[in-house]
């Protein structure tokens, strides 16, 4: 079922609606991966290119 969502596009991995970053939503002013409500990861480039910390998130760094 999620799968076919995805697949059809009524399901999307980054809904930013769903997650803030620093308090607020994302929208499209923030990156231009982001239009429709979701972040379009890989759809204009070929490398991830999210680098947004999600609040409530804990980042492991080295």
């Amino acid at each position: 079922e999620v799968e076919d969502a995805i697949i059809d596009g009524s399901l999307h991995v980054f809904d930013t609606s769903t997650f803030t970053v620093n308090g607020k939503e994302l929208t499209d002013a923030d990156s231009e991966y982001i239009s429709d409500g979701y972040f379009h990861e890989s759809e204009k480039a070929s490398a991830p290119a999210f680098d947004f910390i999600i609040d409530g998130i804990t980042a492991v760094t080295q």
